[in-house]
């Protein structure tokens, strides 16, 4: 699958088509910023003041939401900087849907609380942040790819990538582990308690219209292992 971008709106008049453009667009730029760990048995986690990037008027906050998860328990809604974000794509396994990542346009600051709230309490929660410019100010994120491996594989996703875009993934894994990552640059490699989340990103010139995308993990002994990677077009 592949994520794409288009912007929408009402039609414009003959003096809207010859203003300039409010939001200057291009190539697309991905910068990880942040990750917040709790191990608390929770229902709703609170990143408070949570890094995501320098504003402008088309950064896109990108969350990434993990969890090892009870079963038969779900994440319900996320928000960012106090208003709803928009679910773009999640990996699920035997009920468990993260990773999960969210997404919404915030012009302004450079921290926001993020919340994510379960319809069970959890035992565990990691909040990822990426700040992305140059997809547009208003966006529809429509496809992604994701992998949940029998016990002994390797997780792996394939993504088309349009030239001037990029890509962010996510894998996590109920046991401690490490990731060394193709496709994507890593960003964020953890272990809080025994559990593993990681993360990357990374722009490209050139389409490729086959991205595999594929961290090679050094424990795969759990069944436990959930791997999402999205496309970002530019706007």
């Amino acid at each position: 699958w592949v994520f794409t971008l288009a912007r929408h709106g009402a039609p414009m008049s003959i003096g809207q088509i010859f203003q300039a453009p409010a939001v200057s667009l291009g190539p697309v730029a991905i910068t990880y910023q942040a990750t917040y760990n709790d191990l608390t048995n929770r229902t709703v986690y609170t990143s408070s003041s949570h890094a995501i990037g320098t504003a402008s008027a088309d950064r896109i906050v990108v969350v990434s939401i993990s969890t090892d998860m009870i079963t038969s328990t779900t994440l319900d809604s996320v928000s960012i900087g106090g208003s709803a974000a928009t679910k773009i794509a999640e990996a699920v396994k035997d009920g468990k849907n993260t990773p999960s990542m969210w997404y919404r346009l915030v012009t302004t600051g450079t921290t926001a609380d993020i919340v994510a709230t379960f319809s069970a309490g959890q035992t565990n929660c990691a909040i990822t942040t990426w700040s992305v410019t140059g997809a547009g100010s208003a966006i529809v994120l429509t496809a992604s790819d994701t992998d949940t491996p029998a016990t002994g594989n390797q997780p792996t996703t394939t993504v088309a990538i349009a030239a001037g875009g990029g890509a962010i993934s996510e894998v996590m894994h109920d046991g401690a582990s490490t990731a060394t990552w193709a496709g994507v640059d890593e960003d964020h490699d953890t272990n809080p308690s025994g559990l593993f989340y990681s993360g990357g990103s990374k722009i490209f010139a050139a389409a490729d219209a086959d991205l595999v995308v594929a961290p090679t993990l050094s424990n795969t002994t759990s069944n436990n292992i959930r791997l999402l990677t999205i496309s970002i077009a530019p706007g």
